[in-house]
């Protein structure tokens, strides 16, 4: 069953719409109002949850946090924010600054932490659509557009590339 969030000018409150899981015969969906939340959704460690049993969740249902969980939880299994040699590849070589692209940046966290980690190297962060505000730092440029399309870089200028958009990937 999917659910979306909306808010609804009518009611001046946010309605959410329910849709049926496959197995249902009524193929309709159903608007629930604000006042019947209770009965699909509970407040769990401040979050709202589905309130079925019968829907596991091991990550947090809203994107920002489970993006979130989802780096943390990378970096403990990676012991950092990378493994192999990225240290390597971003330490200055002859004077030259290194340069990192983060392809699909979300929630930003990877990069904070590699621009944190590398103060002397160059970050690019891109992403079809800005998902939340960034913490500015000196060496990340934000941007923000379909790089599906192509690439606005020259060839062969960067020297470490993140495909966080892989991870989203189904």
């Amino acid at each position: 069953m999917g659910v979306f969030a909306y808010y609804d000018t009518d009611t001046e409150a946010i309605v959410y719409h329910v849709l049926p899981s496959p197995e249902d015969d009524d193929i309709s969906g159903t608007t629930i109002q604000s006042d019947e939340l209770p009965g699909y959704f509970i407040i769990h460690h401040g979050r709202q949850q589905p309130a079925s049993d019968n829907a596991p969740k091991w990550f947090p249902s809203d994107n920002i946090r489970r993006h979130i969980l989802r780096y943390l939880v990378s970096k403990t299994l990676l012991g950092g924010h990378y493994s192999g040699p990225i240290k390597d590849m971003l330490t200055p070589l002859d004077g030259r600054v290194r340069q990192a692209l983060d392809i699909g940046t979300r929630t930003g966290t990877w990069i904070q932490g590699l621009a944190s980690e590398f103060p002397h190297a160059r970050f690019r962060s891109l992403d079809i659509v800005p998902m939340m505000p960034h913490v500015p730092r000196h060496n990340i440029v934000f941007e923000v557009y379909d790089f599906t399309q192509g690439l606005r870089l020259e060839e062969e200028s960067q020297d470490v590339v993140f495909l966080n958009i892989v991870l989203e990937m189904h």
